[in-house]
């Protein structure tokens, strides 16, 4: 359980690794954060935990997946210290 500013909530897996290969990471995926809530800090806390989560079961890097029109959420993995790495797809 976590606290939150409404309440408490039950908390996801919010990491996963990949175990599969040599180069272990984490995927942090859907991170989503209440409207009431947003600009409060809770969406930087979650990721840094989400990191240090991945980072201690193994992960030498973890990825975010982020929508190009979804500026708010690119700016805040950047500051966390995210690279923005672009992919096209067919």
């Amino acid at each position: 359980m976590s606290s939150i500013p409404q309440g408490r909530v039950n908390s996801p897996d919010l990491s996963n690794i990949e175990r599969r290969s040599s180069n272990r990471y984490g995927y942090i995926a859907n991170l989503c954060v209440s409207k009431s809530s947003r600009r409060q800090g809770v969406a930087r806390n979650m990721l840094h935990f989400a990191i240090r989560l991945a980072k201690e079961n193994g992960a030498e890097k973890v990825f975010v997946h982020v929508h190009t029109n979804n500026g708010p959420a690119q700016k805040l993995y950047q500051k966390v210290g995210f690279q923005v790495k672009t992919k096209f797809l067919l």
